[in-house]
């Protein structure tokens, strides 16, 4: 008979990340409550005065350009709506089945370039260009919060808002327009270039401490907070776009 048992699971083993820290946040800080559970060398930056995630997705898997879909590595955090972004080059990811395969999440996005196996992405703030090598001049598909983006009205448009006929003439886009969808405007271009060039969805102020996971589900969670260290590349568990934006992390 058990008496006050409570089972709980080891921590998982993590590869070396850090080869060397020099600097930390004095007391750490938290992570307001994260969805998904966060590994050591995870970047955090600011949003609205809370720290919070930048999701890195590791490739297991080349991507050629006109692949589909991607297979990253486990424990992401990736959802539907993520921007995934690679270089300046940032897609919304449509569907993420993180259930069917036990070693990888298969991800719905096309990126439209040849990325290496293995391969750090990074979440971005907002959706580039469209998922091609080559840009058409058109309306491509857009959310209500990225910059530039139009509503679809189907009369009387006014600032920020085009009609729908003129959407329909030069649609570049994957779906049957409607009005209340919003779109933005494209010139003729290449993917990454033509309008604003991906960026991280947080400015990245650290990286998670080397010994901390941070758990799921469990609130705000307190994490020791570096900002100064030499990590692994092949291990760190944020894009190399975004440790270049960290001038004290330093890749070897």
């Amino acid at each position: 008979m058990d008496v006050n048992f409570a089972y709980t699971d080891a921590a998982p083993v993590l590869p070396v990340v850090f080869e060397q820290v020099w600097g930390e946040k004095p007391g750490g800080g938290l992570v307001a409550n994260p969805t998904y559970d966060i590994k050591p060398s995870t970047a955090v930056g600011l949003d609205a005065g809370a720290l919070k995630p930048i999701k890195a997705y590791r490739l297991v898997k080349a991507v050629a350009a006109d692949d589909t879909t991607i297979e990253i590595a486990k424990g992401s955090g990736v959802a539907v709506g993520d921007k995934i972004a690679h270089g300046t080059l940032a897609v919304a990811c449509t569907a993420a089945d993180t259930t069917t395969n036990a070693d990888k999440d298969v991800v719905t996005v096309t990126l439209g370039v040849v990325i290496a196996n293995k391969t750090v992405l990074y979440q971005a703030a907002a959706a580039s260009v469209a998922a091609v090598a080559e840009v058409k001049a058109g309306y491509y598909d857009a959310e209500a919060e990225d910059d530039g983006a139009l509503l679809v009205v189907a009369a009387d448009a006014g600032a920020g808002e085009v009609l729908l006929t003129t959407v329909q003439a030069s649609y570049q886009g994957i779906k049957i327009i409607a009005a209340d969808d919003y779109v933005t405007l494209v010139a003729e271009g290449v993917a990454g270039v033509a309008g604003v060039p991906a960026t991280p969805i947080y400015t990245p102020l650290y990286l998670t401490g080397a010994n901390v996971i941070v758990y799921a589900g469990k609130g705000d969670q307190a994490v020791k907070l570096v900002n100064g260290a030499n990590v692994r590349k092949e291990t760190v568990e944020a894009a190399p776009e975004v440790l270049a934006l960290m001038s004290n992390i330093n890749p070897v």
